[in-house]
Order: structure tokens, then sequence, then C-alpha cells
């Protein structure tokens, strides 16, 4: 087995042209390489996909054997073995398992932020972490004998649930109500742009994306459930910095753990400043609630000082 330490990193830019020639092979060819077949299954991704923030930087050196860090209010554990599923932790632990583990290949870092798991079943899992901390894990369905149907099997906070939205997306939400987390609604594009039906259904605590495509359409066929964080523990140290700092907006920039959106900026609202000063002088934790309304200007936080 390759060690992900050793896997080269390649440019964007050059993966998205080394992906046209890959499709554009002759049938003779000889047969791909798994990591240039990883290049051509994340270029592919790439080509269609909506846009998303910027992609976050990881380090294999981080914690443990796979890929991992920091990428804006959430720490990201992307996989050295496909059965390890994806960790992500804003302050509760929550590991996202990944199709088809148990037969998958090993992955492949194709970028800083980017694994490419073969599924070995005409398909592959491209999961990635966006400078947000958000988590896109893209399928890569290259013929029309892959499967349809991608489970995703989840391993909540005591007490979670998860449960389909009216959007068709879904929701993880805590014991107390509260969501954890939201997967976005699902979506799916040929390789010509052109939309495919796609849909989530739910079992227990597995997520799975059914993909409705045929031999009719232009693949490969891309696949996607974008997880997105929406409440997030702050920690006694994250508090005392902020509390520090919160005169000073360049310096509270740096350590304030929010994703902020486009057009908002960075900067300490009154809910959040009395949600600070009263975590600092009674010693405790901070949980901050992300609500969106799908529209920036009325996305907004609810802060709680809990122990």
């Amino acid at each position: 087995m390759t060690s992900l330490e050793s896997i080269r990193f390649v440019a964007p830019v050059a993966a998205i042209a080394l992906w046209a020639c890959l499709l554009a092979a002759p049938a003779h060819a000889v047969s791909r390489s798994p990591y240039d077949t990883a290049v051509a299954a994340a270029s592919a991704v790439a080509a269609v996909a909506p846009p998303v923030a910027a992609p976050a930087e990881l380090s294999t050196e981080a914690r443990g054997s796979g890929p991992a860090g920091t990428a804006g209010p959430v720490d990201v554990d992307l996989p050295a073995d496909p059965t390890e599923g994806i960790g992500v932790d804003s302050g509760l632990d929550l590991r996202i398992g990944l199709p088809f583990d148990e037969q998958a290949g090993d992955p492949v870092i194709v970028d800083s932020s980017t694994l490419v798991i073969d599924n070995r079943n005409g398909s592959s899992s491209v999961p990635s972490v966006r400078e947000d901390g958000s988590l896109r894990i893209a399928t890569v369905i290259d013929s029309p004998t892959a499967p349809s149907r991608y489970e995703y099997p989840l391993v909540l906070p005591a007490g979670g649930s998860l449960a389909l939205g009216d959007d068709g997306g879904a929701i993880i939400v805590l014991a107390d109500g509260t969501p954890l987390g939201r997967f976005d609604a699902p979506w799916a594009y040929q390789a010509d742009g052109t939309s495919v039906d796609t849909s989530f259904e739910i079992s227990g605590a597995t997520l799975t994306q059914v993909v409705h495509h045929d031999a009719g359409m232009a693949y490969p066929v891309i696949a996607d459930p974008s997880y997105k964080t929406t409440t997030f523990y702050w920690s006694r140290t994250t508090v005392e910095n902020m509390f520090a700092r919160k005169g000073n907006v360049g310096q509270f920039c740096r350590v304030v753990p929010t994703s902020y959106l486009v057009g908002v900026g960075c900067g300490i609202t009154p809910a959040l400043d009395q949600a600070i000063t009263q975590a600092h002088y009674q010693k405790k934790r901070i949980k901050a609630v992300f609500y969106n309304c799908a529209a920036n200007y009325c996305n907004y936080y609810k802060f709680f000082v809990i122990a």
C-alpha cells in the first residue's frame, strides 16, 4: 500500500488538462495508473460541479494517518483507509462513512484538500474540504453499469438523529433539537452539464443518494452530497482569545472561529460581544448556532453561554 505521505500533489489546472487527455485516450491505450485515474476523477468534478468555497490546506502529518487539519471553524480528518470514514469535529464529533468502503481502493491525494477513492465498481468517491469548513463528497460515475445508490452511514453524537429537509437536503439534529449540520439538497450532472434526477433517502442514521443515470447519458456523471456544520462549540481557550482581542477588529478576526459570509465580513456583533464577555467572567464556553435562510442578508448566528 502506498502511504498517503508519499503521494504526489498536482495543481488543479494541470489536473484539468490531464483529465482532458485521459478522456481522449484511444481504447487500445495502456490502462491508467491509480494516480492518473484519481486525477481524472477529481478533474471531472471540477469541470461540472457548482462553485463552492476555496479549498482548505490540510496536512498529512496533522493527526493520524490521513490528511487532517482545521478548515474554518471545524477540524476535518480525511481517511487513509476508506473504512475509517471522514471525521468532522466542531466541538462534537461526527463521522461520515463512505460508499463501498469495504471494496474500495487506497485513497489517492490529488491536491492539498482532495482525496479520490476508486470504489472498484465504475464509480469513485471524491471528498474535499473547503476553507469555510464545508465538506463535499462528490461521486464520479463512469458508466451505465455503475451503481445508482450511494450510502453514507453516519456515526452521530449521542441522541442525534437524521431527517430530510423541506428542500430535499438532510439535517442532523442533536438531542436538544439544535441542528448540528446539514447536507445540501443533492445534485447530479452529466459531463456535458445536463442535470440528472437525484434524491436523498434516509434509513436510521444512513443517508443514501440515489442517482438515476442510464446508457443514454454523457459520462462521467457527477453527483454530490455537501455537508455544512451549523453548530459550533467554542472552548474556554477560544473564549479567552476572543475576549482579549475583541477591542481590535484586525486581531479579533484572526481568532474568531466562525465562517463569515461574503459581504458580511468579520466583526463583533452586540450579541457575540455579550456572549464573549459573559463566558469570560463566568468561565464558560460558547455554543454558536448558524441559521441559513439561503440569502446573505438574513443569515445569522445565535450565541449561547454553556458550561
